[in-house]
């Protein structure tokens, strides 16, 4: 009884820690392109986050045969795991949306989150266990 006692404790203190990745490295601007298989369009993000924790994003999707646009404001925090984001506005209206995303990789000039807990209601595009995007960054 006591090895069992003393190898779960030795598991508990010799598990890896989740990774810290450096928040600052998410300010500034952005860009991701992919296909979303939901809407079977090509998207392009053009995402915007400042240091006050604001953020600024553009959707364009182009099917072929329509390109449309959309906009979102709000707020945005990190703490070294997780990528937090509160949308208050979206086409011009007033929402109030919030979204925990999984940080993968944090580097200067790319990063890419998983959804944390996909819930797709209410979400336009890609929404499915599993799904991640990856952005890099750009001047603008």
């Amino acid at each position: 009884m006591m090895r069992m006692i003393a190898l779960w404790i030795l598991l508990a203190i010799s598990a890896p820690a989740a990774a810290q990745f450096n928040c600052d490295n998410l300010i500034g601007a952005w860009s991701g392109d992919r296909f979303d298989e939901t809407l079977s369009s090509d998207r392009r993000v053009i995402n915007t986050m400042t240091e006050d924790g604001k953020f600024w994003i553009k959707f364009t999707y182009n099917d072929g045969n329509d390109i449309s646009e959309y906009i979102q404001h709000g707020k945005w925090s990190c703490d070294g795991e997780m990528l937090y984001v509160e949308i208050h506005k979206s086409e011009g209206g007033s929402v109030d949306h919030r979204y925990a995303y999984r940080l993968i990789e944090v580097r200067p000039s790319y990063h890419s989150f998983a959804d944390d807990n996909p819930s797709c209601g209410g979400k336009m595009g890609d929404c499915y266990p599993g799904i991640s995007w990856e952005y890099f960054r750009i001047s603008i």
